[in-house]
């Protein structure tokens, strides 16, 4: 039995009583992606709902669909959701550094890349510098190692980490509490009246219940498992102070100096070579000897200031400790918005609905959590494999206001699940104000779009686009009569109909 959503009816026979219901239908739509448009007051949230509720209905034989709804403004509620409130002051984030395991799509190389691409895509004023990039994209190489993910060795990208929230037989739960946060988690846990120790044996803190404040730090895990955004701010601080105040900055100046040292003897040597006044002669032949001895002193130096054997290295891999400080502040920037906390939200997985509420986050902030989460949700549909049919849902994600998480470029995400999405299951269903604000190729892959009374200032963007005869969008009227196309396979025209949506 096929999925299907009624959009309402055609309204060319419905004043005479016809009823020909205008429908997307999973057996021969083209695929499952839809956009929704139309200004404040035309009705884009009553319509995403009414999709909502018979994409997530129940059907003999066929597994529940999941529904990921991004609420960029708080408003848009569900019947029988999970929803969770994300922001700074709240417990729970996302991880953009969790890789896929997929030997094909996934591995560490990937995960560091579209990472990168994330951060300069959300803040276009504020774009990594290609020293930033190489410097960034090396220090998270290493730290995926640390971890124990090897750039080039798929066999090393499957996490296997595990935790437990239950106490063990001493009534003991163990929490990652980094080092700069110990603090914090004494005072989280006299504010619940709650034991909080650190184990010497194990060298990691116990409570005796995870309740509270607590619960911004996830428990102990064990195994293999992804680093994070703070774990890599805190390496890149580490690092630097290794580059400060450890051995690697004197010996690199010790070699500066040393090179120069030569630099000087040798150009004396080639005068001594030239010939010349004999006093001359005798001063250079003092210098060339006494030069040698600074240089065998200098080289000595130099050679005892090692500590690593690796100084050197440090400074090519990350360019400069200023360009180190620079991908610290970016990424302790990020770690400041409180959406990228190491602790998965607890969603409830009997509801079929997730209603991700990032109302109280910046744009830039939604951008990149979006994005991550939509990453995230690609990969998870890839490493499942492919569905039955091209329009077969298994995952629904729901985006508002989906211009401001669209970008005019390759590597756009958006732009990826629309191409690659439902070979995998995953129906994208935006809403926005106007067509207009996507790319060509964008509405090209969207199988279904409704219009329900643009704006007039997006009137003639939406007809250029999206070739739509002008006489349609002076048909529709919000509420009442909307634009639907939906691409059948049965008719390849994919003709806009005027479509009665309400009385």
């Amino acid at each position: 039995m096929s999925r299907s959503v009624v959009f309402g009816f055609d309204d060319l026979g419905f004043a005479g009583g016809a009823r020909e219901r205008v429908m997307w239908d999973e057996e021969f739509a083209t695929n499952a992606h839809m956009l929704v448009a139309g200004k404040s007051g035309t009705g884009k949230t009553f319509t995403l709902k009414r999709i909502i509720s018979q994409m997530i209905r129940q059907l003999p034989g066929r597994e529940p669909v999941r529904v990921h709804n991004f609420d960029v403004h708080g408003d848009m509620h569900y019947p029988d959701e999970s929803r969770i409130l994300f922001s700074e002051s709240t417990h729970f984030g996302i991880n953009p550094l969790r890789l896929s395991s997929d030997p094909h799509y996934g591995g560490v190389r990937k995960c560091v890349q579209n990472f990168i691409e994330m951060m300069s895509d959300s803040s276009p004023r504020a774009q990594l510098g290609p020293r930033q990039v190489t410097a960034l994209r090396n220090i998270l190489y290493e730290l995926f190692e640390i971890k124990g993910f090897k750039v080039n060795d798929p066999m090393s990208w499957v996490a296997d980490a595990d935790s437990d929230e239950a106490p063990d037989d001493n009534g003991r739960i163990y929490l990652d509490v980094p080092y700069d946060d110990r603090e914090l988690a004494k005072s989280a846990a006299r504010a619940e009246g709650v034991t909080l120790q650190f184990d010497v044996d194990e060298k990691c803190w116990w409570c005796s219940a995870y309740v509270g404040g607590l619960g911004r730090w996830p428990t102990r895990s064990r195994g293999r498992k992804a680093p994070t955004v703070p774990e890599a701010a805190r390496f890149i601080s580490a690092r630097l102070k290794t580059m400060l105040t450890g051995g690697g900055t004197r010996t690199i100046r010790l070699l500066e100096e040393h090179n120069k040292k030569v630099v000087v003897w040798q150009a004396k040597l080639r005068k001594l070579q030239e010939g010349g006044d004999p006093a001359e002669i005798e001063a250079i032949q003092r210098d060339i000897h006494n030069g040698a001895a600074a240089m065998i002193d200098s080289f000595t130096e130099y050679v005892l200031s090692i500590e690593t054997g690796r100084e050197l290295d440090t400074l090519t891999r990350y360019e400069s400790s200023e360009t180190l400080k620079s991908i610290g502040d970016r990424l302790d920037t990020l770690v400041a918005t409180g959406i990228f906390k190491p602790r998965d939200p607890p969603f409830d997985p009997r509801a079929p609905i997730w209603s991700y509420d990032i109302a109280p986050l910046r744009d830039s902030e939604q951008q990149f959590f979006v994005w991550t989460k939509l990453k995230q949700i690609l990969d998870d549909a890839m490493e499942l494999g492919p569905v039955n049919g091209p329009s077969e849902v298994r995952v629904c994600v729901v985006i508002d206001e989906g211009h401001k998480f669209f970008i005019h470029k390759d590597t756009n995400i958006l732009d990826k699940i629309v191409k690659e999405g439902r070979k995998f299951g995953v129906s994208l269903i935006c809403a926005s104000q106007a067509p207009s604000h996507f790319s060509e190729d964008f509405l090209g892959n969207v199988g279904t779009k409704a219009l329900l009374g643009l704006d007039p200032m997006y009137r003639d963007g939406t007809v250029r686009k999206m070739r739509i005869d002008p006489k349609i969008l002076d048909y529709v009227v919000a509420g009442k009569i909307a634009a639907i196309q939906v691409s059948d396979k049965r008719d390849m025209s994919h003709q806009f109909r005027k479509t009665r949506v309400g009385n």
